[in-house]
């Protein structure tokens, strides 16, 4: 994650704010990567946000639920591969 120019707006706090988004050259996490991928596959349904499902390996959650007998919805304002 990247530290991003805002600070924390608890007056105790004050710390640098990171970036959750991933950019295109942004690994995620193993553990969190390990999490997700154990989730899709046990879940139902997989809600998709805001995501064009391009970004490897993140765009393969949902065929994991898929793969798992469960359904994918996506919402995004751009067409994806799934659509």
């Amino acid at each position: 994650m990247k530290e991003t120019s805002r600070r924390c707006s608890d007056k105790k706090c004050g710390a640098k704010l990171k970036d959750t988004v991933l950019d295109w050259e942004d690994a995620l996490p193993p553990k969190e990567m390990n999490q997700a991928e154990k989730h899709c596959r046990m879940a139902d349904v997989v809600l998709c946000l805001g995501t064009s499902l391009q970004i490897t390996p993140a765009c393969n959650l949902p065929l994991k639920c898929i793969r798992g007998g469960g359904k994918i919805v996506i919402v995004n304002l751009q067409v994806t591969a799934f659509m």
